[in-house]
């Protein structure tokens, strides 16, 4: 379980991301077969891997400021729309519904 401690939602770390999801992101909520059905939450915030490395970088550091642990993920090739992206991924259902 992750723990979240709220956090202030006028901060320019938060506003900064909050930008961003609402630019280039996205909250899923879904359930799991192979987790009884359960449901999970995910945040993503996708970037070109080519022009927004740095960009991405510098919110991850911003979300792990606001303690969260995100992590980046480098989509395969398997279509041309995938082939130059890189998500910002966090996996933490606290936060998501924060």
């Amino acid at each position: 379980m992750h723990v979240f401690t709220p956090i202030d939602k006028t901060s320019s770390d938060f506003l900064e991301f909050f930008g961003s999801l609402i630019g280039d992101g996205c909250i899923v909520h879904y359930k799991r077969k192979d987790a009884n059905y359960r449901y999970f939450y995910r945040i993503f915030i996708t970037g070109n891997t080519n022009r927004d490395t740095d960009y991405l970088n510098y919110l991850c550091n911003i979300l792990r400021k606001l303690g969260v642990n995100p992590y980046l993920y480098k989509r395969g090739n398997t279509n041309k729309a995938n082939s130059n992206a890189t998500d910002i991924v966090i996996n933490n259902q606290p936060f998501a519904k924060f």
